[in-house]
């Protein structure tokens, strides 16, 4: 009889050991929520990938591959989970049409076996603004115009914060840039002539999804 209760105690043993390595996956589990950066609200369809670089048999291969890939659903929340690595480099991007993409490194260190990593993203509405400088009033060669952004926050390499310089007596340029919508867009013009040299501070609102024009005739 205690042999038999012996053999039963086992089976339990063992049957709860087999129940704990099935519950087991050793995963990595990413989730959150995509939201607007301007309105809050949460948003549906965007592309979720994580990337990670590894270690494998003791090399760094130092290339990100996609790891595990998710959408965001009607309330903007997103969820992963993909086969645990020995990873050294971790990422998040995050995309959608209209809108800037991000990528965001995340800590590896933060990811346990089957515990969630929950990292919450905001994406910002796209919006462009096209300067067309154009000169119809006769002028000297050694005239100058400068243009400058003040406060963007550009998407682009093209554009920046720094000054943009044209010279002569038909100098003229036209350029676009990607920028955060829904935003104030300062600018200063400065012209600077043998006469006299004049700067100018303005803004234009840049509505999301929308190309806004500057017109400067100097």
């Amino acid at each position: 009889m205690k042999i038999k209760h012996t053999f039963i105690l086992l089976a339990f043993v063992l049957l709860a050991i087999a129940s704990c390595k099935k519950d087991k996956r050793n995963v990595h589990i990413l989730q959150g929520t995509v939201t607007d950066g301007r309105t809050g609200s949460g948003l549906s369809g965007c592309f979720v990938e994580a990337e990670q670089q590894v270690l494998s048999d003791g090399t760094f291969g130092g290339v990100f591959n996609s790891a595990g890939t998710s959408s965001t659903n009607a309330s903007g929340s997103y969820s992963m989970e993909w086969k645990r690595e020995n990873m050294v480099e971790v990422r998040l991007v995050v995309e959608r049409d209209d809108y800037i993409e991000r990528t965001i490194n995340l800590n590896p260190s933060d990811f346990n076996p089957d515990e969630p990593v929950t990292q919450n993203v905001e994406l910002f509405p796209e919006a462009y603004v096209q300067v067309d400088i154009a000169r119809s009033a006769p002028g000297a060669n050694s005239d100058q115009f400068d243009f400058r952004f003040d406060n963007a926050n550009f998407d682009c390499v093209c554009c920046n914060n720094n000054w943009k310089s044209i010279a002569g007596a038909n100098a003229d340029t036209t350029f676009s840039c990607r920028l955060y919508g829904d935003t104030w867009l300062k600018f200063k013009k400065q012209i600077l002539t043998s006469e006299i040299d004049t700067i100018i501070t303005d803004s234009i609102f840049c509505p999301r999804f929308q190309t806004s024009s500057i017109q400067i005739d100097w």
